[in-house]
């Protein structure tokens, strides 16, 4: 489980930490936004004869600093990029997985258990249905210029930029919450899931 979870840290650190030379700068003919808020339909993995999705949020402290930095995600199965992921510096939706929809998901923990992520970090696997509405709402410090990059071989929703809050909600189709990340500066962390998911 270690070892998946740090493949798909790397791989969205590395997506993330790319992003400065892959955006276009504002009025490149691409809108500059504070606020990006989009909605995605994704595919779930399929996992032992169930569809299912890991979500994980920790802490980590880059090579010669001394400041902590967040990262959330939801990964499918060991061996691809995230579905989503977000850290204190921006946000990656995986283009291939996950399709732009107009259906609606709420940013909500109703009925969900959680709260902040402790010192340690902490992941659950939850059952899902095979196709589940991913929602991402991140509020930048400064106007950033979301794009789609194939640098890693495959298309990434990028947006790079000092992050004040973002959230990100997995859900079904129907609008039933599954699980809810939130991301606040650089220090902060919260995680919700519904009580069918499984910690690890």
């Amino acid at each position: 489980m270690q070892g998946r979870l740090m493949r798909a840290r790397i791989v969205f650190v590395a997506i993330v930490g790319a992003a400065a030379t892959l955006l276009a700068p504002a009025g490149a003919g691409v809108e500059a936004l504070r606020i990006v808020d989009r909605t995605f339909l994704c595919e779930s993995g399929f996992i032992g004869g169930l569809y299912q999705l890991d979500v994980h949020s920790q802490y980590s402290k880059p090579q010669g600093s001394s400041d902590p930095t967040v990262y959330s995600s939801v990964t499918r199965n060991i061996y691809e990029a995230p579905l989503g992921g977000m850290s204190s510096s921006g946000i990656s939706i995986h283009r291939e997985r996950c399709v732009p929809t107009k259906e609606a998901l709420k940013l909500t923990t109703t009925g969900m258990r959680g709260g902040a992520v402790p010192p340690l970090g902490t992941t659950s696997t939850c059952e899902t249905p095979r196709r589940v509405l991913l929602r991402v709402r991140a509020v930048f410090e400064r106007p950033v210029t979301p794009q789609t990059s194939r640098r890693f071989g495959f298309p990434q929703l990028i947006a790079e930029g000092s992050i004040r809050v973002a959230a990100l909600a997995i859900g079904t189709r129907a609008g039933k919450a599954i699980a809810y990340l939130t991301v606040t500066g650089a220090e902060r962390a919260r995680l919700f899931t519904v009580r069918t998911c499984e910690e690890d």
